[in-house]
């Protein structure tokens, strides 16, 4: 019995290939290849050639998650096939170099050697034990660093503090049991008639987002876009609506991140906002540690506009220490700030 073994480096530059092309490939499909390295591909009496057929047919019913993903991957086994094949024994050394040591290979390819193992049969030799293989890497490029955004808060976690923001109430079809109503209405008839049932509690707190875009804030983005959507996604509140502008709230909003589609804030800012707790996002100057007296103007007159809310909070991206001597320090005295960190997330939950 043989057994033969395929070159681990050839494995990764496939796998990194397919990954780079967005096919869905992690960590665990690449250790579960190379199991099947570890543990082998049987050829029997088959060539190395059968066998890296053989492989590639299990990669594909392991990696493959569509038809397209099968056909890139026939690719790469095709621009990586068998180039030269040699049998037989060793040549004699040339020009000293010692017998088994590889041929230096031209720019852009690397010698790879196929080992094969296994019970020896009579008349193997070291060298029908061989086949050298040539694999082309010239145009896979540098290695690719995929860089994780490692936030101060999590997007997990923004959402979790946001579900402790609840107006809870009861509504919809009477299917729980009341406990309390129950005990009244044996007290009252004396006797006990059936339970009785009212609908369950649910959150019915609204949440209006208000989040600065661009400039200063830009640096933010993506912190801010995990906190919209964590509080949208996984805060339970049964609405979020969200608006954006850009330094203070002025004449409109906005309904799209890009800042189109505009909405007069006589029309984004009604009764209707009644029920809503209002949560701005914004710097406000901080980035920059710019004072600037018209900010505070427009920033005033649009807090009284939402004092129709419930509540009203602001959360700044920027730390606390950096908020002295800027405008931030002057909004903060009109409305409670806190910083967008873990302790900042719990005070203003507490705050609203």
């Amino acid at each position: 019995m043989t057994r033969t073994y395929i070159a681990e480096d050839t494995l990764y530059v496939i796998f990194e290939t397919l990954r780079r092309g967005d096919t869905p490939l992690g960590v665990a499909e690449y250790k579960d290849a190379l199991k099947i390295l570890k543990d082998g591909v049987w050829i029997g009496e088959d060539s190395p050639k059968d066998d890296i057929s053989r492989l590639k047919h299990m990669l594909t019913l392991l990696w493959a998650k569509s038809e397209e993903d099968a056909r890139r991957l026939d690719e790469l086994f095709s621009r990586f096939a068998l180039l030269s094949e040699t049998e037989g024994p060793d040549p004699k050394p040339e020009n000293g170099r010692k017998a088994g040591e590889q041929e230096q290979l031209s720019s852009g390819e690397i010698g790879l050697t196929q080992f094969v193992s296994g019970k020896e049969e009579p008349g193997d030799s070291p060298a029908n034990a061989a086949h050298d293989i040539r694999y082309d890497f010239s145009d896979i490029g540098k290695p690719a660093f995929h860089l994780t955004p490692r936030y101060p808060v999590s997007r997990r976690r923004m959402a979790g503090s946001f579900r402790r923001l609840r107006r809870m109430k009861r509504e919809g079809v009477s299917r729980e049991p009341d406990i309390r109503e129950t005990i009244e209405q044996i007290c009252r008839y004396g006797r006990f008639t059936g339970p009785v049932f009212a609908p369950k509690r649910r959150n019915q707190a609204d949440l209006l987002l208000l989040v600065d875009r661009h400039g200063s804030m830009d640096p933010f983005g993506p912190l801010v876009k995990s906190l919209i959507e964590g509080v949208q996604h996984g805060g339970m509140l049964r609405n979020v609506l969200v608006y954006y502008f850009q330094n203070c709230p002025q004449a409109m909003l906005f309904t799209s991140p890009d800042l189109t589609s505009p909405v007069p804030v006589n029309e984004a800012v009604t009764e209707k906002l009644e029920n809503f707790y209002a949560l701005i996002v914004s710097d406000a100057g901080a980035a920059r540690g710019y004072y600037q007296e018209e900010r505070i103007m427009y920033t005033k007159r649009f807090l009284e506009r939402l004092k129709i809310c419930r509540r009203c909070a602001w959360l700044n991206p920027v730390p606390r220490e950096r908020w002295e001597a800027a405008t931030a320090e002057a909004v903060a005295g009109m409305v409670p700030m806190f910083p967008l960190d873990r302790d900042g997330l719990e005070d203003i939950v507490k705050a609203l």
